[in-house]
């Protein structure tokens, strides 16, 4: 989900990128697919914790990885200000695609058309308005010193106090420092992430995650990257003074800012079957939405996700991601669906 409709020629770098891309866009549908078990599926004994744990370790990594390789290939678009590819590729598609999701939410029952506002992004479109919002500002942002610490600075700030502004702002400031991130790092061809040493560094990392997600499951719980979630808020369900959250915060910064390279060392270099979703993941970041709405509306109809009680049977749910990816990505729904993922017209820069 970088420059989202270009594709260029293909060499090993596009590949090894590609996969990292491909392992994030699986993360992401399975972390949409885990909350719905958790949300909607009825367990007759105690719901297992492994479904948590996975879905908060996800949620650790995934956006801020998939943000800083965002800024990483957005640094073309930036330095040139490229506002009419930003408006073409970005904009356009956010525009389309939230409005369908919209009109698909109200057939469905679940929103009025009058809640409706393209500066409030329905469900998991905030991603498309937020690369679209720094994708414009940084060309005026990134010329000064010290960007990087005052973005960290204002981003830490941010998870202190509730902002009720349209757009998920919350998001926009928290996550901007893995897109600058991505973006001042891209000239580095990371080298190292491929050595052998470091790939199994890279594994290990992911382990450690897991069992650190389970050792410290409480404090974990309410503090992802991805919510909204304030200090004010935190206090009222963990008992932490504003020291130990912004201990807290750090170390959530630090892991993101970590998994940016560790996914990188699990990523292949070659070519693969997978390799596809990551070449076209918007595509499948979009429509997965549609999907994931779906399933929790013939729910609400049917209640079908009563039948997933049970760990197999969950385990089967969360693996359908894969095929429905290969799905997402196949040519006949590319050539389907390419008028709202990557639309074509002209304009130019003036």
């Amino acid at each position: 989900m970088t420059d989202l409709n270009a594709q260029t020629s293909y060499q090993e770098k596009d590949c090894w990128f590609d996969n990292a891309k491909a392992f994030l866009i699986i993360s992401v549908i399975l972390g949409h697919f885990l909350s719905t078990v958790m949300s909607f599926a009825s367990f007759e004994t105690t719901f297992p914790k492994w479904v948590y744990v996975i879905y908060k370790t996800i949620y650790i990594f995934h956006m801020p990885v998939f943000m800083a390789i965002s800024g990483r290939f957005s640094k073309r678009r930036v330095d040139s200000n490229d506002y009419v590819s930003v408006i073409k590729k970005v904009i356009v598609p956010y525009i389309i695609a939230d409005t369908l999701l919209m009109l698909f939410f109200c057939a469905l029952g679940y929103h009025s058309i009058s809640d409706f506002s393209y500066l409030n992004p329905m469900y998991g479109m905030w991603y498309l308005f937020t690369i679209a919002f720094y994708q414009l500002i940084s060309p005026y942002i990134v010329k000064y010193r010290f960007t990087f610490f005052v973005a960290i600075i204002v981003a830490i700030a941010a998870n202190f106090f509730k902002f009720n502004l349209y757009g998920g702002f919350q998001r926009i400031l928290t996550f901007y420092p893995f897109f600058l991130l991505g973006y001042y790092t891209a000239t580095n061809s990371f080298s190292f992430c491929r050595k052998k040493l470091f790939r199994a560094v890279s594994v290990l990392s992911f382990v450690l995650l897991a069992l650190f997600t389970y050792r410290f499951f409480d404090y974990i719980c309410d503090l992802t990257l991805t919510t909204n979630t304030v200090y004010s808020e935190i206090f009222k369900s963990l008992d932490v003074t504003k020291l130990e959250y912004l201990f807290i915060i750090l170390i959530r910064y630090a892991l993101g800012f970590a998994f940016f390279i560790f996914t990188l060392g699990i990523a292949p270099t070659k070519k693969n079957v997978f390799t596809k979703l990551g070449t076209y993941s918007v595509y499948i970041y979009i429509l997965h939405l549609f999907v994931v709405v779906f399933i929790r509306s013939m729910d609400k109809q049917y209640g079908i996700m009563d039948n997933i009680n049970t760990n197999p049977l969950i385990i089967i749910f969360c693996l359908m991601v894969i095929p429905i990816s290969f799905v997402l990505v196949s040519s006949p729904v590319r050539k389907l669906t390419g008028w709202i993922v990557a639309p074509k017209f002209k304009a130019e820069k003036k």
